[in-house]
């Protein structure tokens, strides 16, 4: 069975997240950090997955996450890039692990590219936001506490 080739992207490109409803999120590579973590963006845009990736405009109000990611999702093409170098929207000083550079990451936290599917699932309600052992994990990843959706689904508890 021939390889399937690893995908090519660089810092700016903006791909899509695939999400539960066939809908997809929004995101953007804002830096290698590591031989295989990558600095991502995420905002609260979504469209199908036949958008054309010409409509997509991102704008820093619509930031939810600023994350650094397993780039496995990104290799594989499961995150698809469709739009190439486009300007970062947010700030250096504001990206994930930056305070970390200077000591060689010692100390830097990246998420597995499940758990941001997850995330964004929840953000979106196809999924509940307390599903996790600490119901408040998902917080943790948002880029302000006032990002978190007023209409977010709660599982059941009993």
């Amino acid at each position: 069975m021939p390889r399937k080739r690893k995908e090519q992207w660089r810092n700016g490109d903006v791909f899509t997240v695939p999400q539960r409803d066939g809908m997809r999120s929004i995101g953007q590579i804002l830096d290698t950090m590591m031989a295989n973590v990558v600095t991502c963006a995420f905002y609260d845009i979504r469209c199908a997955p036949d958008c054309p990736p010409a409509q997509l405009s991102l704008s820093p109000d619509k930031l939810i996450s600023c994350v650094s990611v397993a780039k496995w999702h990104l290799d594989s093409g499961a995150w698809e890039v469709v739009l190439r170098g486009q300007p970062l929207m947010v700030d250096r000083e504001h990206w994930a692990n930056e305070r970390y550079r200077s000591q060689g990451w010692v100390g830097a936290i990246h998420y597995d590219p499940g758990i941001i599917e997850d995330f964004l699932d929840a953000f979106y309600g196809l999924v509940p936001w307390d599903d996790y052992h600490d119901p408040h994990y998902l917080d943790s990843l948002l880029v302000s506490p006032n990002k978190k959706p007023s209409n977010i689904v709660l599982k059941k508890r009993e």
